[in-house]
């Protein structure tokens, strides 16, 4: 498994190495799943965002923190109705219903910069309310362990490979992965000290990989 932001991509543009990557990784047949907490564009959307940067992920191959929400909420209460956030969702978790959100992450990349994301918006309601969300993205490993049900992996012999020690390798380590943390994104390699956990292997960038698939 892989990140996207920051592993594959950076700001709408291939971070080198990625595009080979991925080809290794279809070339060799090797079950794989691109994991993002992107909750805004679908599997769809990405994977055209992706082949403009001139990788190709097929779109089955595309798990975000939206599907996964999808898949709780489902198990959760079948056939069951949602309120997609907007200024009534307030109202509604102030008033008891349930307050899901599909990632914790405060901002995201864009090519003018850090935009806010879904962690930003929940903070406003959960200010407003004094509810607090339950995030179903990553770090939190049920999104980890519903990527893995999908692949039909097992944990032991699968790899987690982000760009980001609170969200990434956090989450391939309480599934039971093992971890890769790339140094093209979030954390650099000064920050990983900072942390009570480390990665399995830091690397410089996903094109240190491309031979070991």
């Amino acid at each position: 498994m892989t990140d996207m932001d920051g592993v594959l991509m950076h700001e709408g543009r291939l971070i080198p190495g990625a595009d080979a990557f991925v080809s290794r990784l279809r070339e060799s047949a090797t079950p794989f799943l691109v994991l993002t907490n992107n909750s805004i564009h679908t599997p769809r959307d990405l994977r055209f965002r992706l082949l403009r940067t001139g990788i190709d992920v097929p779109e089955e191959a595309i798990w975000t923190s939206a599907l996964a929400t999808a898949s709780f909420l489902e198990g959760q209460r079948p056939a069951g109705t949602a309120f997609v956030v907007g200024t009534t969702a307030i109202r509604l978790v102030a008033a008891g219903a349930r307050f899901v959100a599909t990632n914790p992450d405060p901002t995201g990349p864009s090519a003018e910069g850090p935009l806010p994301a879904t962690g930003a918006v929940a903070a406003l309601v959960s200010k407003a309310t004094g509810g607090q969300p339950y995030f179903v993205g990553k770090p939190n490993p049920l999104m980890m362990r519903a990527a893995l049900n999908r692949l039909g992996a097992h944990s032991e012999t699968t790899v987690m490979v982000g760009d980001r020690m609170d969200t990434d390798v956090v989450a391939g380590l309480e599934a039971g992965m093992q971890t890769v943390l790339v140094l093209t994104g979030i954390t650099q390699a000064v920050d990983v000290e900072r942390f009570p956990y480390r990665p399995g292997r830091v690397v410089d960038s996903i094109a240190d990989l491309v031979h070991e698939v």
